[in-house]
């Protein structure tokens, strides 16, 4: 492992600073794994043993999950393995000079980007790439501790402050469950939703189809509800249709002797 910088605007981060605090100790863990260009291959159960081995493998695993979707890392693949890319690692780390060089290959479309050479013209890097070429996670980084992306309008904008009347509404018509709904794991989910580019009206639609689902099949209340933070997750649960079960037609007079002894 190395060493690296720990800003104190990281404990600012809106983000991070209303999540499980388990996904701080995951990022800066990954910090300290990372080459220098911010990459690692990505095998949950080593870094869990490297960073996180006093804890069960499921909070680093869910770590990684949910670090990955709000923009903090990137996963992906090259030739059949598997990589993690620090997102924005070499604007806020300052590797030794006589560190070696990494040996990861960087993401697809990223090439040049974080072996110090020049981005191709058909394929911008990571680091130099322009808004429009790629995601902007600049926003997720410690310094800047915005909660909502650019894309989906900046904090106190009219789209910021709609997601959130929107949020407010969808807490409200959610169906009750016998556990916990996760409400700011929800939050976050939802606001990665809009910036995939769901509309948060589209999204309020799905959970009041699935609160009438649950009520037509007797569910509220009980542990068979989704969690909001779920269903708003990666399950993307609110663009199903959630048709209730068709009830069966009442059959014929029924023969009350019909059976007995």
């Amino acid at each position: 492992m190395r060493a690296r910088n720990l800003k104190p605007s990281l404990f600012k981060n809106e983000l991070l600073a209303i999540a499980d605090p388990i996904y701080t100790v995951v990022f800066a863990g990954l910090w300290c794994l990372a080459d220098r260009r911010g990459r690692l291959e990505d095998r949950p159960a080593k870094i869990h043993f490297d960073i996180n081995p006093g804890r069960a493998f499921e909070g680093t695993s869910v770590s990684l999950n949910w670090l990955a979707e709000n923009g903090f890392i990137a996963r992906y693949e090259v030739n059949g393995k598997r990589y993690v890319q620090i997102l924005n690692f070499e604007k806020h780390q300052n590797p030794h000079h006589k560190e070696p060089e990494s040996v990861i290959p960087p993401m697809p479309g990223a090439e040049g980007s974080c072996m110090g050479g020049k981005p191709g013209a058909d394929e911008p890097c990571l680091e130099h790439a322009s808004a429009s070429d790629r995601a902007d996670s600049g926003f997720l980084i410690p310094d800047s501790p915005s909660l909502i992306a650019q894309a989906s309008g900046s904090e106190g904008s009219p789209v910021a402050e709609q997601g959130s009347s929107v949020f407010d509404r969808i807490r409200a018509v959610f169906p009750k469950r016998s556990g916990s709904h996760r409400w700011q794991d929800a939050l976050n989910h939802f606001r990665a939703r809009v910036r995939e580019g769901h509309s948060p009206e589209a999204i309020l639609a799905g959970v009041e189809r699935y609160a009438a689902y649950v009520r037509a099949e007797g569910k509220e209340g009980t542990s068979f509800v989704q969690q909001a933070a779920t269903f708003l997750g990666t399950n993307r649960g609110f663009l199903e249709d959630w048709n209730p079960t068709p009830k069966k037609a009442n059959g014929a007079h029924k023969d009350p002797y019909k059976g007995a002894i």
